[in-house]
């Protein structure tokens, strides 16, 4: 049984192609007097920073929901009233929005 390369030898050409356009990108760059070296290390540190800022939201995050459970936990009576009270509200909203939407808006006496 032979083993298709085609989709490799296609993967490996668009690499080789990215590869001569950052080249290029890159001597552009350089032509015109910027330190391709400080963008990188710029753009190192501001994924660093991202990476960083997104991993403390994930644990906030976690600790809020940590603590929502603990709260529903500690007071189900309260829980089921705010979740059935938000379940008639989206209902009630629903029917509106359905009911309007039925109305015929070309026979209006305003």
């Amino acid at each position: 049984m032979a083993i298709n390369t085609t989709p490799t030898k296609a993967i490996e050409q668009q690499i080789n192609d990215l590869r001569d356009q950052v080249g290029r990108i890159t001597h552009l760059l350089t032509d015109r007097g910027v330190d391709v070296k400080d963008l990188r290390a710029g753009a190192q540190g501001v994924a660093g920073g991202l990476a960083t800022t997104a991993r403390g939201a994930v644990e906030r995050v976690r600790h809020e929901t940590a603590d929502v459970a603990e709260a529903a936990r500690e007071h189900p009576v309260a829980t089921t009233t705010v979740l059935a009270s938000v379940a008639a509200v989206a209902f009630a909203l629903g029917f509106l929005l359905a009911s309007n939407a039925a109305y015929d808006h070309r026979h209006r006496w305003f």
